[in-house]
């Protein structure tokens, strides 16, 4: 597991599929071509699996985020290895009541080190929505630079395409 000043970032434990499709809301959702919406339980529980089973590794990737104080689950970050391309990819969402309130810089300042000093990546990318303002934002202030625009098919929706920014730090 992983620790910043406020966030424990862990694997999953009782409960947290609830959780996760509770704060799971379109205005989240609406930034991951991937994940469909509305985000149900049975998917919930996959990634639960996913996340279990990359915890059994000595250096995971994929983490749900705990406000050590609280101990209320506000999200979910990643750092895995880009498919097709040299480095890892970032990637992280909020709850609602959580942002606006420093823990996405607090969590990739640290997603960003871990991939560094433990993980040794050769590369750090993060791939955003251009309408996605304050994440665009957030990463370019802690030095990502956009290096590659793409549109994709959206998963969710037959023949649209969505736009995405690749980021490089």
């Amino acid at each position: 597991m992983l620790e910043s000043e406020r966030l424990l970032f862990r694997p999953g434990k009782a409960g947290d599929a609830e959780r996760i499709v509770a704060l799971l809301d379109w205005d989240i959702l609406k930034y991951f071509d991937f994940i469909h919406y509305p985000y149900e339980i049975d998917a919930a529980e996959r990634f639960l699996e996913r996340i279990a089973k990359d915890h059994e590794g000595a250096q995971p990737g994929l983490f749900l985020l705990e406000d050590i104080q609280s101990g209320l689950l506000i999200g979910e970050a990643w750092v895995i290895p880009r498919v097709g391309a040299v480095g890892h990819a970032i990637g992280y969402w909020l709850s609602a009541g959580s942002q606006g309130k420093g823990y996405g810089r607090e969590l990739v300042s640290r997603l960003i080190a871990y991939a560094r000093d433990e993980l040794k990546v050769p590369a750090l990318h993060a791939n955003v929505a251009p309408q996605n303002k304050r994440s665009g934002a957030l990463l370019e202030s802690l030095g990502f630079k956009i290096v590659g625009k793409e549109a994709r098919p959206d998963s969710r929706a037959g023949n649209s395409y969505v736009q995405r920014w690749w980021l490089g730090l």
